[in-house]
């Protein structure tokens, strides 16, 4: 049996289980040149806003009025919707103080996630964090 199917017996000095993530990625929302009719597609290759990933196999960058929306796929299907997505960011261009990240549109290969400033709307930002645990 594999460690990730034994990682729940891992000794972790309690007795609280242990989850693994099951899908990760950090990527710069910066550096795309998405458009209304043309999304753009980054990837794990060494040219890609991707910086690391695990289980990830491209970002969906929306683009046009949809600024700070990214779609993000996943290399090996989630074993059903309901799992748990957090989302962080941050911008050492953009200081922006009342900002949120949402995740929606949970699918067994890819969600989206979105970036939002209270006051003005949506925007793209500089470091994009995601990880997915069921």
């Amino acid at each position: 049996m594999s460690l990730a199917r034994n990682i729940g017996n891992l000794p972790n000095g309690d007795d609280a289980p242990v989850y693994a993530c099951r899908a990760w990625v950090n990527f710069n929302g910066l550096n795309s040149t998405a458009t209304d009719s043309t999304p753009a597609i980054t990837t794990s290759a060494s040219s890609s806003p991707i910086r690391a990933s695990g289980n990830i196999t491209s970002v969906l960058d929306i683009g046009g009025s949809d600024a700070g929306v990214y779609t993000i796929n996943f290399e090996n299907n989630m074993p059903h919707v309901n799992y748990c997505a957090l989302a962080t960011h941050g911008d050492d261009t953009n200081i922006v103080q009342k900002s949120v990240a949402m995740v929606f549109d949970y699918q067994l290969g890819s969600i989206s996630v979105s970036f939002e400033d209270v006051d003005a709307g949506g925007y793209d930002v500089e470091m994009v964090n995601l990880a997915i645990f069921c």
